[in-house]
């Protein structure tokens, strides 16, 4: 900032259409001038001043800078929250025998069909992890006794579930 306003604030003549400084002749030579004549310290002149100044800018200005990021980042994982819950719904939606409920063949039906298509021997392995998962699954997130899940419930772990037991069951 001192090299700058040095330069700005010398004497100046007009040599061939161009503005030509009388003691200084760029940045590099205002520079080592300062250095030479006055020591390190010159270049911090006038700090207290200009911070003074722009300081509270600075402050204020990060202040906001984190606030919007904070909130940016909020409102990213509530679009990602709801849009999964979308896929969700659907998906819930898709294998329900009963209108907003999963019993046991729901789940087993969700289960077949995130698996690939594999051999016969495989896929009888395969339905005894289905019928095992899916017990697990209606015994951990739905109300005892009822024998099956609502979307609420489902949303509460059984995606989270359902999601593991698919890797289970490869």
């Amino acid at each position: 900032d001192v090299v700058r306003t040095r330069l700005y604030n010398q004497p100046f003549e007009i040599v061939e259409g161009k503005r030509v400084g009388q003691w200084y002749t760029g940045v590099l030579d205002c520079a080592s001038h300062i250095l030479r004549d006055e020591g390190i310290l010159a270049f911090w002149k006038g700090f207290t001043g200009h911070f003074m100044r722009t300081g509270p800018h600075y402050v204020v200005s990060f202040m906001f800078i984190g606030y919007f990021q904070r909130a940016s980042r909020e409102l990213k994982l509530t679009q990602e929250r709801q849009a999964w819950e979308a896929q969700m719904r659907a998906a819930f939606h898709r294998y329900e025998e009963y209108p907003g409920q999963w019993n046991k063949s729901s789940i087993k039906n969700a289960l077949a069909a995130a698996l690939p298509p594999a051999g016969a021997k495989e896929e009888e392995r395969r339905e005894k992890a289905r019928e095992r998962e899916s017990l697990a699954i209606l015994a951990s997130c739905g109300k005892p006794g009822t024998g099956s899940i609502s979307f609420q419930e489902f949303l509460g772990g059984g995606a989270e579930q359902l999601d593991a037991a698919v890797g289970r069951c490869r």
